[in-house]
Parts: C-alpha cells; sequence; structure tokens
C-alpha cells in the first residue's frame, strides 16, 4: 500500500514536471527570435556580435529538452496507471524517420523538422496529461501568459495615427533609425545593386511599422492574437453566465479589448477572419435555435469543415476568380504556392523535398505568373505533404482527429464557469489557429509551431482517466520514453554537439572583426582568417550546414579584392575551391548564384574560354531551377553576352524580359527600369546587327 502511494505521487510529479516542461519551452520559443544563423547574415564588421535570439544549435537544445520533458511526463502516465491512446502516439512519431533520412546531410533540415516533432510529440503528452482539471489549468496559464510580452513587444514597434497625431513605439524609432543609418551598407553587404528589386524588397519589410512581437511577419503575429481574443472573450462569457464578480467579467472584457487592438494593428487579414470563425463557434452553441442542431457529433465536423473551407477558398481565388479580383492578391499568391506544391508533391510522394528545401523545389515547380520564392507553402497540412511525403497526412490526421474530438465538449458549455467555458474556448481558439494556419505560416515557423500544438493539445484531452491493468501499456509507455531520452541523446551526439562546436568557430571567425583593422593589407588578413575558420568548422564539424562553406567562399572573395601581390590568386582560389565544394555537396540555389558570378569574375580577367564555359555553364544550371525567373536569365545572358555570344545572350535576355512581364503582379520583383533597358538595348543591338 505504502509502496503504491509513493508510486502515485511520483506519477504525480513526474505528470508536473514534464508537462509543465514542455509549455515553458513552448512560452520560450514565441519570446525568442529564431534565426537561420545566429552570424554572418550581416557583414560582420559591422557587426560582430551574435543576433539576438537563437540559431539551429539553440532550436536543437530546446528539442532535446522538450523530448526530455515528454518522457517525464509520459513516465508519470503509466506509472498512474492512466490509458494511453497509442494511435494519437503513433500518428505523432511516424515523420520523425522521414525527418532523420532529410536532416542527415542538411542541417537545416534537421532543426526545422525536429521542431515539427518535438511539437506533435508535446501535443499528443499533452492531450493525456490535460485530463488532470488541475494540471489542465496551469498549462493553460502558462501557454497564456505569453500574451503579456507579445503584446507589449507588438505595441513597441507599431506606429499609428490618431487624430493627426502619430504615435511611434520605441522599437519602430529605433528600427527606423538603423535603417536610415546602415540601410545601403546592408544592402551593398549583400551583393544587390541599390534600386535593384531585391534591394528595394528589403527596404520595404525593414521599415513595416506592423507589430511582430519575436516573429518574422507579423501574421504569424496575429494568428496567436486572435487566439488570446477567442480565448478572451470565451471566459467573458462564461463569467457572465455563471453571474461571476465583475472583476472577472471586467478582466475578460480589458484583455479582449486589448487583444482586438492590436489585432487591428497587425492588419491582417486572414487573421482577422479566423477570430471571427472562431468567434462564431464560441456564441453558435449558445443560440436556442441553433442549439439542438450543433450538437457535439456535429461540432467536431464543423470544425474540419471551415478549415476545408479556408483551402477551398484558396483553390477558388487561383482557379475561378480573375487576377484582378477586387485588388486582392493575398489569396492568389497562396494558390501560387499550393499549384507549385502539388507538383512537387507529384515529383515526391514518398519522402517529400525535406523541412528546409521547399524554396528550391517551389523556385523549380512555380507557375509563371508566380513571382516569389517562398519556403513554405503557406498551409500546415500542403506544407507536411510536401515536404514529408506520405508520413506528413500522419500528422494532418493527427490534427484532425484531435479537432474533431475537442468539438465534443460543446457539452459543458453550460456547466461552472472556468472548468466548463475553458474548454471550449481552447477549442474555438485551437480551431482559429488551424484555420489560419491553412493561409499562412505559424506552423511553419520554428517560434509559434510549438505553441500552437501546445494548445490544441490542451484543447483536446484524451478520453476520460480510465484505470488500466493491462501490463503491456505501462511496458509500452516506458519504451516510449525510453525511445525519446534515446533520441534526445542520439540527436545530442550527431547533430547538436558538432554544430555547436561549428556555430562556436562562427563566433569566433565574427569577433575577428570586432576590432576592424585599418589598412587594406590587415583588413585582406581578417578576412582570411575568418574564411580559413569557416572553412574548418563545415570540413572537420559539420559539412551538412552549407552556409559556413559559402560565407568562407565569400570571406575569402573579400579578402581576395583588398589583397595585392601573389596572395591574390591564392585567396581567389580558395574562394572558387569553397564554392565548389559546397556546390558539389548541397547544390543549393544562392551556392550556384554565388558560383556564377565568382567564375564570371574569374573569366573576367583571365579571358580564358575555359573560365567563360564555366560560368555560363553555372549559369545554365540556374536557369534549369530557376526556369520562371528573372535573375537567373539575365546572369546567364550577361555570362555569355561578356564571353561574345551576344546571339545567345538575346535568347536568355528574351527570357528574362518575358519573366519581367510576368512578375507584374509585384512589381518590386521586376526589372529595374534601367536594368530593364539595357537588356532592350542589347536585343536591339544584336538584332539590327543582322542581314
Amino acid at each position: 500500500m505504502v509502496d503504491e502511494v509513493h508510486t502515485q505521487r511520483l506519477s504525480l510529479a513526474l505528470r508536473w514536471i514534464g508537462g509543465i516542461g514542455i509549455v515553458v519551452f513552448a512560452f520560450v520559443r514565441c519570446v525568442q527570435t529564431i534565426v537561420p544563423h545566429v552570424v554572418f547574415d550581416i557583414n560582420p564588421v559591422l557587426s560582430p556580435d551574435p543576433l539576438p535570439g537563437i540559431g539551429p544549435v539553440g532550436s536543437l537544445i530546446f528539442d532535446s529538452l522538450v523530448l526530455v520533458a515528454c518522457a517525464l511526463g509520459m513516465l508519470g502516465i503509466v506509472l498512474g496507471k492512466k490509458s494511453i491512446n497509442w494511435w494519437l502516439v503513433l500518428l505523432a512519431m511516424v515523420p520523425i524517420p522521414v525527418i532523420i533520412y532529410h536532416g542527415l546531410d542538411d542541417i537545416g533540415n534537421m532543426w526545422r523538422g525536429t521542431t515539427w516533432a518535438a511539437s506533435a510529440i508535446s501535443c499528443v503528452v499533452l492531450a493525456h496529461l490535460a485530463r488532470d482539471r488541475t494540471l489542465r489549468i496551469a498549462l493553460f496559464a502558462v501557454l497564456f501568459a505569453v500574451f503579456l510580452p507579445l503584446v507589449v513587444r507588438g505595441a513597441m514597434q507599431s506606429k499609428v495615427t490618431i487624430f493627426g497625431a502619430t504615435i511611434e513605439g520605441s522599437l519602430y524609432a529605433q528600427q527606423i533609425e538603423e535603417v536610415e543609418t546602415y540601410i545601403d551598407e546592408f544592402i551593398e553587404d549583400l551583393g544587390w545593386e541599390k534600386g535593384s528589386a531585391s534591394a528595394l524588397i528589403f527596404e520595404r519589410r525593414a521599415r513595416q511599422a506592423n507589430p511582430r512581437g519575436w516573429f518574422p511577419t507579423t501574421n504569424i503575429f496575429a494568428s496567436l492574437i486572435a487566439c488570446g481574443l477567442i480565448i478572451s472573450v470565451g471566459l467573458g462569457i462564461g463569467a457572465v453566465r455563471s453571474k461571476q464578480t465583475s472583476g472577472w467579467i471586467g478582466f475578460c472584457a480589458i484583455l479582449a479589448a486589448i487583444m482586438v487592438l492590436a489585432l487591428l494593428l497587425s492588419g491582417s487579414k486572414g487573421a482577422i477572419f479566423a477570430s471571427l470563425a472562431g468567434l462564431a463557434l464560441l456564441v453558435v452553441p449558445r443560440i436556442a435555435l441553433l442549439k439542438k442542431i450543433f450538437t457535439p457529433k456535429r461540432a467536431g465536423a464543423l470544425i474540419i469543415a471551415m478549415i476545408g473551407l479556408a483551402l477551398l477558398a484558396v483553390v477558388v481565388r487561383g482557379t475561378v476568380l480573375n487576377e484582378g479580383f477586387l485588388g486582392e492578391k493575398s489569396l492568389l499568391f497562396r494558390w501560387h504556392y499550393m499549384a507549385g506544391a502539388s507538383k512537387t508533391i507529384s515529383e515526391n510522394p514518398v519522402l517529400g523535398v525535406g523541412p528546409d528545401e521547399f524554396k528550391t523545389a517551389y523556385t523549380l515547380n512555380r507557375l509563371a505568373r508566380s513571382p516569389e520564392e517562398v519556403t513554405s507553402v503557406h498551409s500546415a497540412f500542403v506544407d507536411w505533404i510536401s515536404m514529408l511525403g506520405m508520413s506528413g497526412i500522419a500528422w494532418v490526421l493527427l490534427v484532425l482527429l484531435l479537432l474533431y474530438r475537442a468539438g465534443s465538449q460543446i457539452d459543458n458549455c453550460d456547466d461552472d464557469w472556468l472548468s466548463a467555458s475553458l474548454p471550449w474556448s481552447l477549442t474555438a481558439a485551437a480551431s482559429a489557429l488551424f484555420i489560419h494556419a491553412q493561409i499562412e505560416m505559424t506552423l511553419f515557423d520554428p517560434g509559434s509551431s510549438m505553441w500552437i500544438f501546445c494548445i490544441l493539445g490542451i484543447a483536446s484531452p484524451s478520453p476520460p482517466l480510465a484505470a488500466s491493468r493491462d501490463r503491456q501499456n505501462t511496458k509500452y509507455g516506458i519504451a516510449i520514453a525510453v525511445t525519446l531520452i534515446t533520441a534526445t541523446i542520439i540527436l545530442t551526439i550527431s547533430t547538436t554537439t558538432p554544430a555547436l562546436r561549428a556555430q562556436k568557430i562562427m563566433l569566433e571567425a565574427a569577433q575577428i572583426f570586432k576590432d576592424p583593422a585599418q589598412a587594406r593589407s590587415q583588413q585582406s588578413a581578417q578576412r582570411q582568417q575568418a574564411a580559413d575558420l569557416l572553412s574548418s568548422a563545415y570540413i572537420d564539424h559539420l559539412d551538412s550546414d552549407y552556409f559556413l562553406m559559402e560565407q568562407a567562399a565569400k570571406q575569402y572573395v573579400i579578402a581576395w579584392s583588398l589583397a595585392t601581390g601573389d596572395r591574390k590568386e591564392q585567396l581567389f582560389n580558395s574562394a572558387v575551391k569553397s564554392i565548389d565544394r559546397v556546390v558539389k555537396d548541397h547544390q543549393k540555389l544562392s551556392s550556384i548564384a554565388y558560383a556564377t558570378n565568382l567564375y564570371l569574375l574569374k573569366a573576367r580577367g583571365s579571358k580564358e574560354q575555359d573560365d567563360w564555359q564555366a560560368a555560363i555553364d553555372m549559369g545554365r544550371w540556374l536557369t534549369e531551377l530557376d526556369p520562371k525567373g528573372i535573375i537567373a536569365f539575365k546572369r546567364l545572358g550577361d555570362c555569355l553576352w561578356e564571353s561574345g555570344d551576344k546571339a545567345q545572350a538575346v535568347i536568355a535576355y528574351r527570357q528574362a524580359i518575358k519573366a519581367h512581364y510576368n512578375f507584374e503582379l509585384d512589381a518590386l520583383k521586376q526589372l529595374p527600369v534601367a536594368d530593364f533597358n539595357e537588356l532592350i538595348d542589347r536585343i536591339k543591338l544584336v538584332e539590327n546587327s543582322k542581314p
């Protein structure tokens, strides 16, 4: 009997430690900027210190700790002899082997994929832990607390005009000051020309005044705010119906008003639509005339239907309505992404293209009228299937199953305030999140995906507590916990530790510029030293991170441009060797584009036909990977023109001009006027020289 009491206490402790651990890390992810690279994303001379936030290494460490928390929670469940829904566990874990397959030779695939996997597993574990009413409320409280820092930071990032008076948040003012001071240097460092399409898009984004929190886009911020609005209204309705004190009612009303203001400041039409859908789910079950129709069995089906309608809206916008319909482009572009993804899925149906490889696949398969290159389909379900193949369907089924089951909580609408209002409020909020996730990249972003999955988990607790006398249940539960711990150890040894070593070397390379040299020869030496370190990080520790060697090549080129004498040739050869290595290993678009420029630079100096041909071959390869793009064909045309093959150059230029007209949906993606006129002049020059 004493042993049984100790076991139950241990079970309770493990469930609390595991559950709170999961939601704390979900919270922390939302208040950290997630960056692909902590240094060298910008010129280290301008900023040698790491960017604020966490990179791939920090993300992998977070995921490892979350998996440990999930293992502890699972142990608590089985020690307490609680039943486990093995279908949910299976659905969460099915895509993991595919993530490992893609991640073995690409760190981007690994760290993005493990975040998704940790999120899905967390969702399932929380769905079991949320059976405990007290624990469920505690888990909700931690997740809901994220809105305080998000709203405060969002206000600091905003600029509003009220009755002619303009109010700027402190972060927005700081952002604009940095843009005005460094924008030209940033653009030059990124290799763009002032006034080019890439530069104008970069500047437009840098000047935006919408709240974003710590997320990369305001739409992701708005999606979470919509969730907060629905929960606030749901709890407020429950407080009114159960005749709570005016303090609770007023508190919920104030929260809802703050969420409405933040949502309006974001300007996200998709999030506003999703919030209206969620609010409708709150209100409809309480309308007497609809109560008999809106039964628990039908509620889940309605939620799924609403998600389907969001996807259908994208299809209708792209296939039925004309391009200029009401001047709306957001859904039209989503249709472009979906159409490109459908071809990607047909070409890679089993394993997908990888969590970090969609941009390359989309660039190859996009519609001619699509001016964008995107890393996500902006639809969670299509993302998973295109990036993870057939295994991604498991997560689609997991989400739909949990949302369907969450709909059964409508029965609790008229019970006491918190124990009843919270479940249905969470259900409506989770539904809105996944509706918006079909037209936005909220579940692709590593900052928001875990938080959203956690909301889904506590919104749909596994069926009521049930004592389990089946020893197999305990045995399998312990096996799952051991598997999660083992996976964490393997992830740490195989990926996290090498990535940590490589990041340490990257930081050392950036710190070289803490005290920038004045003389050109010394500047060249600093660049070479940084390049050598980056190259060693790639070769000795993390050859799955193409960025290391790509940046090494760029540093060698800068060192070459600053050097004199015999060192110049050695540095340039090091740059060519580095870019050739990374192109061979990873075949990334950015690496091939840089290699094209590098060989063109080499050919200009040597005048050798072999060097011209190398530049042309790289340029052609780029057009094969980006057959609908402008820049790829312009770059190829420039290589051909300078090599003397002007007839072939004109063919490439015509393709660039054709793409220019196709990209009229986004003028900033088109060729600048000067570049466009230059291509036209060159085409005319060749045409006029013909007999």
